[in-house]
């Protein structure tokens, strides 16, 4: 036993070090000031609980099928408490941190008892359905409030309640109060993890909720809000979801990129690093200049260079400048962007002889053959690109900051980004736009 403590002190301890190491950023901040602006819900999936000894005053005469279950506030704690009690290896969990990107700072070496809710889930023979949490976290359900859900209405209803749990800050153990949300109707597994009908019938999602925050900030004369998501208080120091949306009166495009609180945040023309929030402050620590913003209206398009998949011909962005310039970002894989093909070729029919078209493939290399069926079965009669869309040897979408498919970018005669939108929605916004701008249809 001591050897295998041994082993998961190590592995947090090489985890934490590799995680912490982060050079020092100098220059200027830009700080956004933040205003609530909705709520951001992160599903739990609750595991049923065999053993019921557990808890204490469960009402199960009131219910004709019962059971009891049990959810983590902090799933990855509950994981590495049976590395502790020896129920899993750390070999296991070493592998488990590294593919889903596992922030261990936030595990404590000790167990977290409060870390588990406990749930009792019914059913009565008229059908309603009910729900007891154990808001206090005592194991005792006699002082708890039950919810009934009558599941044929048609106005569902959410609870909303507050929780106690503990939790591990990096440095202690504390307690806390925190809101959580009575999903009856959905549950977090699909249908086939359940082995009979009735334990389906018993099963709920607890949610998490945050507030989501807003705020706008001007850099460079340019207006950007600014859309913070998924940011939980109590690990103040774990990655959030950031994202930056340029401000564009009138526009018919779509502005918005989306980061993690540990990348680079481009804005702009203008690199940063997330270097805190306090009092609903959003603080961003300048890095340096970009050469191109990536796609962004009225931003210079990035330069694309490649050679077509289908005539092995050259093709440059550069060659076409002094037209306007289609680019289509899709993928094989992508069912949208394929439903989106009819509509694309529409535009193209109308505009083709005013608006050079290219279309780039975000795919895999083993799936070359596939793309240029696909290219062929769509009588898609214009420019092919291929962008590798495994991991770290994209160009072209990462240039443009694509980060949905499909995506339509339009560049006009002076190389400049004058729409972007995305979906088949966003091309017919894209037609759209071409009537507004005047550009000329293709000639009989």
């Amino acid at each position: 036993m001591k050897k295998s403590t041994f082993k998961v002190d190590f592995l947090l301890i090489t985890i934490v070090m590799m995680l912490s190491f982060t050079g020092k950023v100098n220059g200027q901040l830009v700080h956004v000031s933040l205003k609530e602006d909705g709520v951001y819900r992160e599903q739990l999936s609750l595991k049923r609980q065999l053993d019921t000894t557990v808890v204490k005053n469960v009402p199960a005469k009131l219910f004709a099928k019962w059971s009891l279950r049990r959810v983590a506030y902090n799933p990855s704690q509950n994981l590495f408490d049976d590395v502790l009690d020896g129920k899993r290896s750390t070999g296991w969990f070493s592998k488990f941190v590294r593919n889903n990107n596992i922030d261990t700072v936030f595990l404590s070496k000790q167990k977290i008892p409060k870390n588990l809710i406990y749930v009792v889930t019914g059913l009565d023979d008229s059908g309603l359905k009910y729900v007891i949490v154990d808001a206090n976290n005592n194991r005792d359900f006699a002082d708890d409030k039950v919810y009934s859900f009558n599941l044929k209405d048609t106005k569902k209803v959410y609870p909303e309640l507050q929780v106690a749990i503990s939790y591990f800050d990096g440095i202690v153990i504390k307690d806390a109060w925190v809101t959580m949300v009575i999903d009856a109707y959905d549950t977090a597994v699909p249908d086939s993890y359940f082995s009979v009908v009735k334990d389906k019938a018993l099963d709920i999602t607890l949610l998490k909720t945050f507030p989501d925050w807003s705020g706008e900030v001007t850099i460079e004369k340019e207006k950007y809000l600014i859309k913070i998501s998924n940011y939980n208080k109590l690990y103040k120091n774990s990655s959030f979801k950031i994202s930056v949306e340029k401000i564009v009166p009138g526009s018919l495009s779509k502005h918005l990129y989306s980061y993690l609180s540990t990348d680079t945040i481009d804005i702009g023309y203008n690199r940063y690093l997330y270097s805190g929030m306090a009092k609903l402050v959003l603080s961003l620590n300048y890095v340096k200049k970009n050469d191109l913003s990536g796609g962004e209206i009225n931003s210079l398009a990035p330069p694309i260079e490649g050679k077509d998949v289908m005539t092995g011909l050259s093709f440059s962005l550069k060659k076409y400048l002094g037209k306007y310039v289609l680019i289509d970002f899709w993928g094989t894989w992508c069912g949208p962007c394929i439903k989106a093909i009819p509509e694309l070729k529409n535009i193209y029919h109308q505009y083709q002889q005013n608006v050079a078209f290219v279309s780039v493939a975000f795919d895999k290399t083993a799936d070359m053959d596939k793309l240029r069926t696909l290219i062929t079965k769509y009588g898609m009669t214009w420019h092919h690109l291929f962008d590798n869309m495994e991991a770290g040897k994209s160009i072209i979408a990462k240039q443009f900051k694509v980060q949905q498919f499909p995506t339509s970018i339009l560049i006009d005669p002076k190389g400049k980004v004058v729409f972007r939108s995305v979906s088949e929605v966003g091309l017919k916004d894209l037609a759209n736009y071409l009537v507004k701008v005047g550009v000329e249809r293709n000639k009989n």
